[in-house]
């Protein structure tokens, strides 16, 4: 499914729930979900995520038409990411299956994401085309994934205690972490 502009490439998955009362459950997740951000946040395949409830009045007033708006609304999730599609979801099975389990459930034919194999059908059969999206990094996101890379590691320094790393040692560090810069993308 093309939805590729630069180096970027625009992902969404619209999921029915199973019931309103799935509906009631993703709520008391979503109130947890703020706990949960920081771990969501360090990964650095995930660039951009956003996940929100759809209800089937909501649907109706958009224009959604009656046999395509699920009676018990949908999950819609939105990424953008780079690279290859299937590094992307294999990364979400092995570094977020337990949030995603939490997040998805309630979800008709979710069967976890810890199974890559089951959670690439369930993509398959879920996965919709972005029609537009705003690509903030233009054709270029490996400045934004190393300036996410040398935060994390000044922040890391930053709570070395001064004593803990003489000026000879830091700039060690330092090198090191230009050297690694250098590498990533």
């Amino acid at each position: 499914m093309e939805n590729h502009k630069g180096r970027a490439d625009a992902f969404c998955t619209f999921s029915p729930f199973k019931s309103r009362w799935s509906r009631f459950l993703q709520w008391v997740v979503y109130a947890g979900a703020p706990d949960h951000d920081a771990d969501i946040r360090e990964q650095g395949f995930l660039h951009f995520a956003f996940w929100t409830s759809l209800r089937h009045r909501d649907l109706k007033k958009a224009g959604v038409p009656e046999p395509q708006n699920p009676a018990n609304g949908a999950l819609l999730f939105v990424s953008v990411f780079t690279g290859d599609a299937d590094d992307y979801i294999a990364g979400f099975s092995e570094h977020l299956s337990a949030q995603m389990d939490a997040l998805w459930s309630e979800t008709e034919g979710w069967q976890g994401a810890a199974d890559l194999t089951k959670l690439n059908t369930y993509i398959a059969q879920q996965r919709r085309r972005v029609n537009l999206f705003f690509n903030a990094y233009r054709d270029d996101t490996r400045g934004v994934r190393k300036a996410l890379i040398l935060r994390r590691k000044l922040d890391q320094l930053a709570d070395e205690p001064a004593d803990r790393m003489p000026p000879p040692a830091l700039e060690d560090e330092l090198a090191t972490l230009a050297r690694d810069l250098e590498g990533s993308a």
